[in-house]
């Protein structure tokens, strides 16, 4: 039996929270995302480098991946779960990235923030599987993000252009979605 997949469910019209960078909170029904939307939410999200607005863009991205398993099969719950794991994916980046950066840089950061979000991360999705919404594999890609915040925040760590850093980012979140698709279509 799969928890986190109803077949029998319709979806004509998805509730999704969009939060919009730079603008108030704005909930909405849609019944279909359209590509301007999508650009608008881009352009908001580039201009903005307070740490609250990165993590609202990218929160708010993430919505997108609720409509398009919604329309697909899943429960709306289930795909919040999922827009949940995504999200905190982001949150873990940037976190990472912006203490990375910092510290390449040779500015003083505080590494504590940076693991307690990865920490939190992982514990979210372990209790997650304990409960029986997602598969045990889903903690597998949170445990790499924090494997990987271990190595890259430690003294041991090479600096690297924040262009790479970027590069690796994008590496690992295409991982994460992988792996999380393997996992729940293997429902391991």
């Amino acid at each position: 039996m799969r928890l986190w997949i109803d077949h029998n469910y319709g979806c004509s019209t998805v509730i999704l929270c969009r939060i919009y960078v730079g603008l108030s909170w704005l909930v909405g029904a849609v019944n279909r995302f359209s590509g301007p939307d999508l650009k608008i939410d881009l352009e908001l999200y580039a201009r903005q480098q307070d740490l609250v607005a990165q993590i609202l863009g990218g929160v708010s991205l993430n919505s997108t991946s609720t409509l398009i398993v919604s329309t697909t099969g899943w429960a709306i719950g289930a795909s919040l779960i999922l827009w949940m794991i995504l999200s905190l994916r982001v949150i873990n980046s940037i976190f990472y990235v912006r203490a990375r950066i910092r510290l390449d840089r040779g500015k003083p950061v505080s590494i504590l923030p940076t693991a307690a979000v990865h920490l939190i991360g992982v514990l979210a999705v372990f209790v997650l599987a304990i409960m029986g919404y997602v598969p045990y594999l889903a903690i597998f890609p949170s445990v790499v993000l924090l494997i990987r915040m271990g190595v890259g925040l430690s003294p041991l760590r090479r600096s690297i252009q924040p262009q790479a850093i970027g590069i690796q980012e994008l590496g690992y979140g295409i991982l994460t979605v992988i792996l999380l698709a393997l996992a729940f279509e293997l429902e391991l």
